[in-house]
């Protein structure tokens, strides 16, 4: 684990005020912060927002939440303008690290 405290971010979403079926879209959000839903970001190595209360409620995978790497430290969300330069730095030095 690199040094330093974690860096999160949250699962951003959006629904576009043209879309042709904003109900579906709406209806997709629903899921994906359904408890199905977080068990599945927590299936793909992702902290689900709402852990501790599907903990609670009893519908928390605990073995896959348990075989999620351990964090030290206070969680660190980016700015937007860090965010932007991360990228930008990502872009000019990922062909050069990578090959």
């Amino acid at each position: 684990m690199p040094p330093g405290d974690p860096i999160a971010s949250f699962y951003f979403q959006t629904i576009n005020k043209d879309a042709p079926h904003p109900a579906a879209a709406r209806l997709w959000e629903e899921f994906l912060y359904s408890d199905e839903g977080q068990n599945l970001f927590l299936g793909g190595g992702a902290r689900p927002v709402r852990a501790d209360s599907m903990h609670k409620a009893g519908t928390l995978d605990a073995a896959a939440y348990h075989a999620l790497p351990p964090f030290q430290g206070i969680p660190v969300i980016v700015t937007g303008d860090q965010n932007a330069v991360a990228t930008k730095y990502l872009a000019d030095n990922w062909a050069k690290a990578i090959g």
